[in-house]
């Protein structure tokens, strides 16, 4: 679409995209390192307001407990499923995955995010919504994403996880197989 080429998911997220790069290495020219490198461009493209980054996440809307309901967010021109929310919600550890494909943009990405008011004590905040004529903060952490962004963050600049995934045979051949 629009000149990129790649596989779709099911609800383009970077997520489905790129969380096997957090333990595994890819092939930039493989079907799998085309298709990443293709939907954070079109993610890039989809951004607001200086910032992109679409995921499962949090959004600004609460159950009968107050607590923030959760959904998958991505691109629409990457998605299998064609409801994919039109919300325009991003979320700081899919611009934290993207350090792997692009990191100067990723981290200009998470720049633009903090000067929206998204860090916090323990680190960036789950997303920020745009759905509305106001930017709502979702002022949470959920733990699997902050972990994610760690292990991202890891990836980008040693990629230690990645090698002693490597050594285990089962993974050294799926490795292969990738290629």
């Amino acid at each position: 679409t629009d000149g990129y080429k790649g596989l779709v998911s099911w609800t383009g997220t970077m997520f489905e995209y790129l969380m096997p790069n957090l333990f595994l290495s890819e092939n930039p020219r493989s079907i799998t390192g085309v298709s990443n490198k293709s939907v954070v461009e079109l993610q890039q493209n989809d951004g607001e307001r200086g910032v992109w980054g679409k995921s499962e996440s949090g959004y600004y809307a609460f159950d009968l407990d107050l607590n923030y309901q959760y959904k998958a967010f991505g691109a629409e021109s990457a998605a299998l499923n064609g409801n994919v929310p039109a919300n325009r919600v991003f979320a700081p550890y899919a611009a934290m995955m993207a350090l792997m494909q692009k990191p100067r943009q990723a981290m200009d990405n998470l720049y633009k995010l903090m000067s929206h008011g998204m860090y916090g004590e323990y680190g960036l905040y789950e997303a920020i919504d745009f759905t509305s004529d106001n930017a709502h903060v979702v002022s949470s952490y959920m733990a699997h994403h902050q972990g994610m962004s760690m292990l991202a963050i890891e990836a980008a600049l040693r990629g230690e996880i990645k090698k002693t995934f490597a050594s285990i045979p089962a993974i050294g051949a799926y490795t292969l197989l990738s290629q």
